[in-house]
């Protein structure tokens, strides 16, 4: 019935105007994306969301906020917050990392970048990963060259597919 739908959509609209005027603005975007195109919904999600990125921010959830700024792609200056908190996020581990990299303290790096591994990261810092994975493969070859090949396989198996690594990995040092 085209009157019912009406009336859910305007019932659904109300809700998501309450839950922005409380400043639930996780819950007014869901609700106000699926209205899609219903008065001004669609522009309403784009200034939850900008309303929650900026909330993540000041809070220090720099992470949430980075991922939520990304996603209100050409609204505002949602693009120059995204790199804001992306950098509040990872800029200090790039610059310690970069430091560490460079006086050859591998074992730092790997620490120190670990927890990203496996994470999506924003463009700007999509080079940790590398990073992460070129720390092991030399801290490898340190090992490796000291002929100390059995602590070396740790660091190999983390990067399994990196460079030549699958074959240092299939070498017969390490076939039981």
């Amino acid at each position: 019935d085209y009157g019912a739908a009406d009336l859910l959509r305007a019932c659904r609209y109300d809700m998501a105007e309450a839950y922005e005027a409380a400043g639930q603005y996780e819950d007014a975007q869901e609700t106000y994306s699926m209205l899609g195109s219903y008065k001004d919904a669609a522009r309403r999600t784009l200034a939850c969301g900008y309303a929650l990125g900026g909330e993540l921010l000041a809070s220090g959830e720099y992470e949430a906020a980075c991922w939520t700024f990304t996603a209100l792609t050409g609204y505002e200056d949602a693009a120059a917050q995204a790199e804001a908190a992306a950098d509040a996020w990872l800029g200090d581990v790039k610059a310690a990392t970069d430091e560490a990299m460079a006086a050859g303290n591998y074992d730092a790096v790997i620490d120190a970048l670990k927890p990203y591994a496996d994470k999506q990261l924003p463009e700007k810092y999509a080079s940790l990963a590398t990073d992460y994975q070129e720390a092991n493969y030399l801290r490898a070859g340190e090992l490796i060259a000291a002929e100390d090949r059995l602590a070396a396989l740790p660091y190999l198996r983390a990067i399994a597919g990196y460079k030549n690594v699958d074959k240092l990995l299939n070498d017969d040092t390490y076939r039981l």
